[in-house]
């Protein structure tokens, strides 16, 4: 990634994640970079795991390194490789306009690979407009599509501004009004009639969460329920500037993470996916036992504040902030405020988009 960015690094230091602006590269030192970077591409095609390949395929694009296209046109009909690679291939030759794109388009449209699918035919909208936009208005409507064909397809449509998209869109905008839209499809659908803004499109949207906006806050981001990406979602919760899952949370030995929250590891065994949505969006309504965030008064007038570790035998333990541990008599407290979770609302933090794939990536730790 750092040598994806070498031409205009991050202001940000990708290892303390403090801030810290660099200069940008000098021609000179560019040309010296892509000449050293094609001398060793041989060595990076041979040996680049292919959990990389991806990235790879993004540094051969990004620095325009020599290589002949049709290597990567192999790729995209490769089935050993993962989707990930292929997509990336494909966009690479679309990219380049190598003469490639269009037979690769194709052959990608006949794979069974959805992720591979949904990526040409968006190419093909460029490529073959009409054919394109006549692909992604049947993928659009149909049921038997994938749930994320779908969601690419309406999210392209919503972009064409013509009788026959918005007449789908219409169509979708009231099946979510009913109630009878898959619900994996919601956010695509309300983004969608929010970016075409009709009054038609918008009503049906505002009937929607009117609904939705009388069952309470987790209601509200219902459309965060299904439908999102686990590889996003993973990335989000390792990598996110201000959620910072990792900073409170692990998962088992997957994940390294903090331990002032519970340990996520097959979190999806015990709750559903609405209550992980809970969890992100009021974390206080319910809190694992063991983290509970409390301010005690005891009958002294001291004041005792941190999370309740253990309440047993008339005893509490208190970890205070700063990590010390309190032991308390119940006869000694005076009072005592209700319970809360020290965890943020996650809703304050992430897009709807972002909560999903959150959500999804959640669903997964079995």
């Amino acid at each position: 990634q750092a040598l994806i960015e070498w031409a205009e690094p991050s202001s940000r230091d990708r290892v303390t994640g403090f801030w810290r602006p660099l200069t940008a590269r000098d021609a000179e030192m560019m040309k010296h970079c892509r000449e050293v970077l094609a001398d060793q591409l041989p060595a990076l095609l041979a040996t680049t795991p292919d959990t990389l390949q991806s990235q790879l395929v993004a540094l051969i694009n990004r620095h325009q390194l020599p290589i002949e296209d049709g290597e990567f046109a192999a790729w995209v009909t490769d089935s050993s490789k993962s989707s990930s690679v292929r997509v990336a291939a494909l966009r690479l030759l679309a990219a380049r306009e190598s003469l490639e794109t269009s037979v690769s388009v194709d052959a990608a449209l006949a794979s069974d690979v959805d992720l591979l699918r949904a990526e040409a035919r968006d190419l093909l909208l460029k490529l073959e407009p009409d054919r394109g936009r006549g692909l992604l208005v049947e993928i659009a409507q149909a049921p038997a599509a994938s749930i994320f064909e779908r969601q690419r397809a309406i999210s392209a449509v919503a972009t064409l501004q013509q009788e026959q998209t918005d007449a789908v869109l219409l169509t979708l905008a009231r099946q979510l009004a009913d109630d009878s839209l898959a619900p994996a499809l919601h956010l695509e659908v309300i983004e969608a009639a929010t970016l075409r803004n009709t009054t038609e499109l918008t009503s049906l949207v505002d009937q929607f969460k009117a609904k939705q906006g009388g069952k309470g806050l987790v209601a509200q981001y219902q459309a965060a329920v299904e439908g999102g990406r686990p590889d996003q979602g993973r990335s989000l919760f390792v990598g996110h500037r201000v959620a910072q899952c990792v900073r409170c949370h692990k998962v088992g030995s997957a994940v390294n993470g903090g331990t002032a929250g519970p340990d996520l590891n097959q979190v999806a065994k015990r709750h559903d996916r609405a209550s992980l949505l809970q969890s992100l969006v009021e974390p206080s309504a319910k809190i694992a036992k063991g983290f509970e965030s409390v301010t005690i008064v005891l009958q002294s007038g001291q004041l005792v504040a941190g999370v309740i570790r253990s309440e047993e035998n008339g005893t509490i333990m208190i970890e205070q902030p700063d990590g010390k541990l309190v032991t308390i008599s119940a006869d000694d407290v005076e009072d005592r405020t209700a319970p809360k979770s020290a965890m943020p609302e996650m809703h304050r933090a992430l897009t709807l988009r972002e909560l999903r794939d959150l959500v999804e990536y959640l669903s997964t730790l079995q």
